[in-house]
């Protein structure tokens, strides 16, 4: 699309929802069209500059004409400094639509739009973030409690964006992502705001777990041209400024101390008057009290405390919104849960799926398993961005700080719905080799195989069913490549920056404890992060680690991931990476493992694999002969009589000259990746499909998660 329609269609679009809806609905459209930008599917430099400046200098302008946003002349300020802005920006007729009588500010907006570089009167960024996130997402591990938290990180700082936009304006916003709502605001304001705020807040009920910071009481006293010619070092000292908020406890509620809690074990139950009492801040009608007793009070035997249930609660409710089970439930609870970031992803996963089938929510990590006495593998997939923050924090101008953040967001966005979209295509294919192997009646019906924990900003964090580790990555891979080349195009990250997404990934039985798997993806993911750091690597890349145990005993096997080789390509090249151009290794053997009509399986690795684990005493020259020990099989197996053999043989030759093409140092943690990912997929097969033609089922099986988009 050219510049110039590109440019006329956008000005229409914002007519249309200002002269319908008005000024927040407005700037949220901004928004809405920048990511638009973002993903692809409008083109040129000067719209997205000019509708970053459309959207964040009327708030620095207006601050400059009046700090009352109580006044009744407020509203004037505003549309007077939206109409100077948009007149200079080139969105003339949205100009022209802004018909109220504000010509006194106008004319004085646009005086003193020129003079915002150098610009002394004063503002301020205003932070609330919710602390000790990780603290709060693993408070008692249990899979309900944890995907309440997330929800409730995820909720806490768009619900309160609510009351900014209706106090300041939705343009006063800058980012209500990662756990943390950044506002422009006015030093003389911050104080009660962040009060009323909290007062908001209070509509829905908050865990006592829950720590919120914020700097109400002591934010930094900036000058406009702060914001302007500085805004990472302006954001970094309000950060630096936040102070823990003390929350209050509303109503006494009623604890004795002989009861503890039987989920996190680390406070008092609540008695039954005070459950009651809590509950019904969450439902509005007994049967919705009765479900939320049933399933979370009575699990507990009665002994829960106050914030095991509120974040539990949270995680049935959002169960069933997403299920469509919306009647009984607090509207304020309801509209809450319907603005996390997981939610809005959901629903886009959700219409993804096929024809014919239909998929719903998984209410309990036993809706994975493959019986009642069989527990299905599942991962837990943490992410953070590669050097997003840092990106952030040095941005120089707010256009520059605003494009970031909603950068940052979309990128993270798009390229999880991708990978989610994906995994639900490797599902589908299991639903239907699993409907041809079945004799019985067709079922058409099967749980979402990921739910989204906490995806907001650059961080993620998110449970799939663990055969579906390499589509994710591959799908989250491509369509977040798009969004950074895209940025590039648009000069928003400086041409020779590196980015990437890295991941901490543990794979395990739905029966283990959700804070080992959340604890060890976090050590696998700074583990990824390490190594990313100082390995080549191209423009932008998606690398991730594994660590894959079955049964609660192996998690030791984490001592092993320790980074003591200065070898970063060698280890580099055992992480599961896709790169601008390129694929680790580790894929590469994978698409090898699995094509032709029988897919290689781990069992044919385990001796080799169990010689070249490290180990006490094992010398370099042992390491060596266990890979000649394995060459050798190798020649031998090319050499039988029958052509099956010799291909699979053929097949783990180009393998092993896949994995040691340069230096066989590292081999080890490549091999051991390799493995991981074909028992998993064997697991699955093996149990859902039968053992009977396991290689060709594993073979159809892993061409679908080994192919792109």
């Amino acid at each position: 699309m050219s510049e110039g329609p590109a440019r006329h269609e956008i000005e229409e679009d914002l007519l249309s929802v200002y002269s319908v809806w008005g000024l927040n609905p407005l700037y949220e459209k901004i928004n809405e069209i920048l990511k638009e930008i973002l993903r692809g599917k409008l083109k040129g430099k000067e719209i997205f500059g000019n509708l970053v400046r459309l959207r964040v200098h009327p708030p620095l302008l207006a601050l400059a004409l009046s700090s009352d946003p109580e006044s009744s002349d407020w509203i004037k300020v505003r549309l007077s400094s939206l109409k100077a802005v948009a007149e200079r920006e080139g969105f003339s007729k949205l100009a022209e639509q802004i018909k109220v009588d504000v010509s006194s500010y106008y004319e004085r907006a646009k005086e003193i739009l020129g003079l915002m570089q150098r610009g002394d009167w004063k503002v301020t960024i205003q932070v609330l973030e919710v602390g000790s996130i990780q603290e709060i997402v693993k408070r008692n591990g249990a899979f309900r409690e944890m995907r309440g938290a997330s929800l409730l990180v995820d909720v806490l700082p768009r619900y309160a964006s609510i009351y900014v936009a209706d106090k300041l304006g939705e343009e006063f916003i800058l980012t209500k992502e990662a756990g943390e709502l950044v506002f422009i605001s006015h030093p003389s304001l911050s104080g009660k705001m962040e009060g009323e705020i909290i007062e908001h807040l209070k509509r829905i009920p908050i865990a006592n777990a829950i720590v919120l910071k914020g700097n109400g009481s002591s934010a930094p006293m900036l000058k406009v041209k702060d914001i302007m010619n500085r805004a990472g070092s302006s954001y970094r000292l309000a950060l630096a400024s936040t102070r823990a908020i003390n929350l209050g406890s509303g109503d006494p509620i009623e604890l004795d101390p002989k009861d503890i809690c039987r989920g996190c074990r680390a406070d008092s139950s609540l008695n039954e008057s005070s459950v009651d009492k809590l509950l019904r801040s969450f439902a509005v009608d007994e049967t919705k009290v009765r479900r939320l007793k049933e399933n979370i009070v009575e699990r507990y035997g009665g002994k829960i405390c106050q914030s095991c249930l509120i974040l539990a609660s949270y995680g049935l409710i959002f169960t069933d919104i997403l299920n469509g089970e919306e009647k009984g439930w607090n509207k304020d609870v309801l509209n809450a849960v319907k603005m996390a970031s997981s939610y809005e992803i959901f629903e886009k996963v959700r219409n993804a799926v096929s024809a014919g089938f239909e998929a719903r929510f998984v209410t309990g990590l036993e809706n994975y398993d493959y019986s009642e006495s069989s527990n299905a593998l599942i991962a837990m997939i943490t992410a953070d961005g590669d050097g997003f923050g840092a990106l952030k924090g040095n941005s120089k101008s707010i256009e520059d700080f605003l494009s970031l953040s909603i950068l940052f967001s979309t990128l993270m966005e798009e390229g999880l719905v991708s990978g989610a979209r994906n995994s639900l295509e490797v599902e589908e294919k299991f639903l239907n080799l699993r409907m041809r192997e079945s004799a019985g009646p067709r079922q058409y019906n099967f749980f979402l195989p990921i739910t989204p924990f906490y995806v907001a900003g650059d961080d993620m964090v998110l449970i799939l069913r663990a055969e579906h580790v390499v589509g994710f990555i591959r799908g989250l891979a491509e369509r977040a490549k798009r969004v950074f080349f895209t940025a590039k195009e648009l000069k928003i990250i400086p041409e020779e920056e590196k980015m990437g997404i890295s991941m901490g990934i543990t794979a395990g039985r739905t029966k283990v404890p959700g804070v080992y798997l959340y604890d060890a993806s976090r050590a696998m993911l700074r583990y990824t992060k390490e190594i990313a750091k100082k390995a080549p690597r191209d423009e932008f890349t998606v690398q991730a680690s594994i660590l894959y145990a079955k049964s609660g005993a192996s998690w030791e096997s984490i001592n092993k991931f320790k980074i003591e080789s200065v070898d970063y390509d060698g280890l580099w090249r055992s992480l599961l990476w896709i790169g601008t151009e390129d694929e680790s290794p580790v894929l590469k053997s994978l698409r090898i493992a699995v094509s032709g009509d029988n897919a290689i399986r781990s069992s044919d690795f385990k001796e080799v694999l169990e010689d070249l684990l490290p180990s006490g005493g094992r010398s370099r020259l042992y390491h060596e002969m266990a890979l000649l020990r394995w060459l050798s099989d190798i020649a031998r197996g090319m050499d039988s009589r029958w052509e099956e053999d010799r291909e699979l043989y053929g097949r783990l030759r180009r393998i092993f000259s896949e994995l040691t093409k340069k230096g066989s140092a590292e081999v080890w943690r490549s091999l051991y990746t390799l493995c991981s990912i074909l028992n998993i997929v064997e697991d699955r097969v093996e149990n859902e499909l039968g053992s009977i033609d396991l290689r060709k089922k594993l073979s159809e099986i892993g061409r679908s998660f080994c192919e792109g988009e």
